[in-house]
This record gives structure tokens, C-alpha cells and sequence, in this order.
């Protein structure tokens, strides 16, 4: 099993307000993606009060390539959340915060 590592933001990110909430490096049955997998996943959080566009910033886990996979044109709203799939399946929807 692919180990999820993470590496930073590869641009600046609205002073810091995006931070890492949780991360799931080895999903067996917390969340399921739109097929019914258990990808590894990490959800963002807007700790600011504003909307933080994450177009055309990246998150990757390869340190060679760190824009391996590059945000669409998504906001997270002040106080909101946002989950990723680390699937490699190139999702660009928006994933609303599981509860």
C-alpha cells in the first residue's frame, strides 16, 4: 500500500488561512468516494474570514513534482472545509466537509 505523504502548498495560500484539518493515510472504510473506494483523503479547512480560491495552486506527494495535481477553480468559504481524494483519479468536483 502507497503511503500518503504530503508536501506543502506549492504557492502562498490566502496568509495562511488554509490549513490542513485531518488527514486519512490509510482508508479502510471511514469514507467512500463516489465509486464506493476508500481512497486516502485530506480535508482543508478556511480558518479565515474570507472565500480562498485554490485555482491553480497544487498539492502533491512527490517532492520531484509539486504541482502533480493542480486545484480547478474552487473557493472555500470562511469557516468551511473541503475534502480531497488522493486517488489518482482526477476528480474535480467539489467534495463537501463528511460529517
Amino acid at each position: 500500500m502507497k503511503q500518503l505523504l504530503i508536501i506543502v502548498f506549492c504557492s502562498w495560500i490566502g496568509a495562511q488561512s488554509v490549513q490542513f484539518n485531518e488527514i486519512m493515510s490509510s482508508n479502510g472504510a471511514t469514507i467512500y468516494d463516489e465509486d464506493g473506494d476508500t481512497p486516502d483523503w485530506i480535508e482543508l479547512y478556511n480558518s479565515g474570514d474570507n472565500n480562498i480560491n485554490l485555482n491553480g495552486h497544487g498539492i502533491t506527494d512527490d517532492p520531484s513534482d509539486p504541482f502533480k495535481w493542480v486545484f480547478p477553480n474552487i473557493e472555500i468559504s470562511p469557516q468551511d472545509y473541503i475534502l480531497l481524494f488522493a486517488s489518482e483519479k482526477d476528480r474535480r468536483e467539489w467534495v463537501p466537509h463528511w460529517e
